[in-house]
């Protein structure tokens, strides 16, 4: 993986501030930020699978979306500062540094309004999971694509690593 093509100055983890009379981790514009095993954040997904069979990729899906609420509240203030195209570098950048996987935007395409994202070593992927899909990125970056493109946006995985792919892709498109 090449961790020197992520840009440190993006990297929202240089901001957090640790509050230890709270035992609270903030950053600045987003509010508590909690750190747990991805571990966790399997076994969560493994258990949704089991209790809601077909039902719980929609649910996490959702629930990706609705996570990247905070980042695209932080992200949108920079919308005029910056180009669309140096907002999706800062975009891989802190999804990347965030522990999501190495994330790269390989095709942007602000007319079509369409995006194919390349996720390596993604959260879901790593370790003895086969079968599980990445529906909670998939959400999530649906959620951050609606900010970019200003409109609403569905994401599919065309290729997960679960499934045999040397890599999770993403193809974001409008609905």
């Amino acid at each position: 993986m090449p961790s020197e093509t992520v840009n440190e100055t993006n990297n929202p983890l240089k901001e957090l501030r640790y509050k230890s009379d709270a035992g609270e981790l903030i950053l600045e514009d987003v509010g508590e930020i909690v750190v747990f095993l991805s571990l966790s954040f399997r076994s969560m997904v493994k258990w949704t699978a089991k209790k809601f069979g077909s039902g719980s990729s929609m649910i996490w899906y959702n629930i990706g979306k609705a996570s990247a609420s905070p980042l695209v509240e932080v992200l949108q203030k920079r919308k005029g500062v910056e180009t669309q195209e140096e907002l999706i570098k800062r975009l891989d950048s802190y999804a990347t540094i965030l522990g999501w996987g190495y994330v790269e935007t390989t095709i942007f395409d602000s007319q079509e309004k369409k995006a194919v994202i390349r996720v390596t070593n993604s959260l879901l992927t790593r370790g003895k999971n086969e079968g599980l899909e990445c529906h909670f990125l998939r959400g999530y970056l649906s959620g951050l694509y609606d900010m970019i493109f200003e409109t609403h946006t569905f994401c599919e995985e065309a290729l997960c690593k679960n499934m045999g792919a040397n890599h999770c892709e993403f193809h974001v498109r409008t609905r």
